[in-house]
């Protein structure tokens, strides 16, 4: 299956034993940045620990997915503040609800983020600025921030920033990939080497686990 894209050349080939075959998820330690959440009436939620009492950090993660042909791809977290990636994962045909100009510009801000800050695989805070565009995309994109929607009966989540020190040097950065997505999928597009980021796909549990924990990832 060939998932051709509008916006130059991001295209995203997946043959059908990506399709038809399983996917297993390897978290990595070491990883965590803090977050915060930003609500529609101005409040924001800056603990340092999820408020749902499960004793886990409210921060970014590094995950990387097995494909089923047994090599190792960078994923994010799709589900805000899911808390396990147990179990097996399958090929996600409805694309996490993102239509082509939303994955296109998604490819482009994550391509220029491994560019401008380093290996999204490898650099603890170039990962996590990739996860903050992709939850802030989903938000866009959804209408909800996963599961931290939960959390709070009276305040819509309406963005998710870095919290502390750490996100201050990216935090005008981060706003204007969020707003100007033309501008970044045309140094895309215009790139005279190799683009990094040539698509993306989109999995989900296999339904062995709660979907809480069986977190959904974005695959570059």
């Amino acid at each position: 299956m060939v998932q051709n894209l509008s916006g130059g050349k991001i295209t995203s080939s997946v043959s059908s034993d990506f399709v038809n075959d399983g996917y297993s998820i390897q978290h990595t330690g070491g990883y965590a940045l803090n977050i915060k959440l930003i609500f529609d009436d101005g409040t924001e939620c800056t603990d340092y620990y999820k408020p749902d009492g499960s004793g886990q950090q409210l921060s970014t993660e590094k995950f990387d997915t097995i494909l089923p042909n047994g090599k190792s791809a960078p994923s994010f977290c799709a589900d805000l503040e899911a808390h396990q990636v147990l179990g097996g994962y399958l090929f996600d045909g409805s694309n996490h609800n993102f239509d082509d100009p939303n994955i296109v510009s998604l490819v482009a801000a994550l391509d220029y983020i491994n560019d401008t800050f380093g290996p999204i695989e490898t650099n603890k805070e170039s990962k996590a600025i990739a996860q903050i565009v992709i939850w802030n995309k989903i938000l866009e994109v959804d209408g909800n921030a996963g599961f931290a929607d939960d959390w709070f009966e009276d305040r819509k989540i309406v963005k998710i920033e870095g919290n502390g020190a750490w996100y201050d040097k990216y935090a005008v950065l981060v706003d204007d990939i969020l707003a100007n997505s033309d501008y970044y999928n045309s140094i895309y597009d215009n790139k005279s080497g190799e683009t990094y980021i040539s698509g993306l796909i989109f999995i989900e549990g296999d339904g062995s686990h709660n979907l809480i924990d069986q977190q959904r990832q974005i695959v570059v």
